[in-house]
């Protein structure tokens, strides 16, 4: 039997057009198989133990959970909610026993483009992008580790290789925006890294750091203080009237006389050193030190934090423990971004911490710190007795 080719042409044309769609929706990988999960959920209980002041102990929650999508050509969309305090840019914790609610908040929401797999943009908000070095207690000089910033960032892998002494070399660039003003000059981060990764044997290894971080037009940072009671500022500052305000401990800005830029400007020179061997008592042993300087600063410019650690709690079974010392000028650092449990944050401030965890299952860390903290210069308003922060925390990851 003959079949009519006018009946046959529009056959053909519909498996042509269809055939491929359909072969392809069946490779591709469905939206939800390209979604990830992932995020913890931490309980605290804090205490401040310090002469001259009363005893306090609070209870604390903080919980994230992130989402990253992998898209075509190179593409990641991220996003991720956390509790904490609205204004407060260096925590997600939130207190407990204050008659509130436990308001999430996005603090990640970012695209990012990886055209190789040796260059990565992103653009967005996005987790602190600073490469620290390995340690028990890392590193939190410059930026807490909670601190989320805002622009882009670039990371560019020059060499890496499986072997040989030098393994890896990356620069990465940074243009963060601080704070947009609608009718003013608004003020960025702008700041570069470089880090060389070197092994010294097949368990030993060396990494090298150096950053600048430069702030530009950080005036409008210190009159962002007069608006956010949660900016923690213990920089020296000068008010609307032409006054000069020493820091050194948290300063509040007076309502008739408000903060209008800090005394000193923040270029920030950072080198890093971290040493890690595999083969120690059947774990890793780590050892770093940070060192700060604020060219912006004549005096009291200079930040150091050094430690060591034994162990990594990784995996169920697995215990760390960890030593840490720190010692962080008044202008060395822009306070409002440093570590934020150091004594109680902000800058003039030194001592020593101490850390041990332990993994009793895969999903759950429980571990306890203790910072030993003291005034490095005396100033009114500060105690200058030793404070003892002592954190006890269960984690649930996942």
């Amino acid at each position: 039997m003959r079949v009519p080719l006018r009946r046959i042409i529009p056959g053909l044309l519909l498996f042509l057009v269809l055939a491929p769609g359909t072969a392809e929706a069946q490779s591709a990988p469905k939206w939800y198989d390209r979604l990830t999960m992932n995020g913890d959920f931490r309980i605290r209980s804090e205490s401040f133990f310090q002469e001259d002041a009363t005893a306090r102990t609070r209870l604390r929650v903080r919980m994230r959970i992130g989402l990253t999508a992998q898209l075509s050509d190179g593409f990641t969309f991220g996003a991720r909610v956390a509790t904490g305090t609205p204004g407060n840019i260096t925590s997600t914790n939130v207190s407990l026993g204050s008659l509130g609610e436990l308001s999430p908040r996005v603090d990640r929401s970012f695209l990012r483009w990886s055209p190789s797999s040796a260059v990565q943009v992103t653009a967005g908000k996005f987790g602190l992008p600073v490469w620290k070095a390995t340690g028990g207690i890392g590193s939190e000089l410059v930026f807490d580790d909670d601190f989320a910033p805002e622009g882009l960032h670039q990371v560019v892998t020059l060499f890496e290789a499986d072997e040989g002494l030098v393994r890896r070399l990356a620069v990465h660039g940074n243009q963060w925006i601080m704070r947009e003003v609608s009718s003013g000059s608004d003020s960025w981060m702008v700041g570069a890294q470089a880090v060389l990764g070197l092994a010294l044997d097949e368990r030993t290894a060396l990494d090298l750091s150096g950053s600048y971080f430069n702030f530009i037009n950080g005036d409008v940072l210190a009159q962002a203080r007069n608006e956010n009671g949660e900016l923690l500022v213990s920089n020296t500052v000068v008010t609307k009237s032409g006054a000069t305000i020493d820091g050194g401990v948290s300063l509040k800005p007076s309502s008739s006389d408000p903060f209008e830029r800090f005394a000193n400007d923040f270029r920030l020179l950072e080198g890093t050193v971290g040493l890690t061997r595999s083969d120690i008592m059947g774990t890793r042993l780590a050892a770093y030190a940070t060192v700060v300087h604020n060219a912006g600063a004549t005096a009291d410019n200079t930040g150091i934090w050094t430690g060591v650690s034994l162990g990594t709690a990784s995996r169920p079974g697995q215990w760390a423990v960890a030593l840490a010392w720190a010692r962080l000028e008044q202008e060395a650092v822009l306070s409002m971004l440093s570590y934020s449990d150091l004594g109680k944050g902000g800058t003039n401030v030194q001592g020593p911490m101490m850390a041990v965890s332990w993994r009793p299952v895969a999903s759950v860390t429980v571990s306890a710190k203790d910072h030993v903290i003291s005034v490095i210069r005396q100033v009114p308003g500060a105690n200058a007795n030793t404070l003892h922060r002592i954190q006890v925390d269960a984690r649930v990851s996942f």
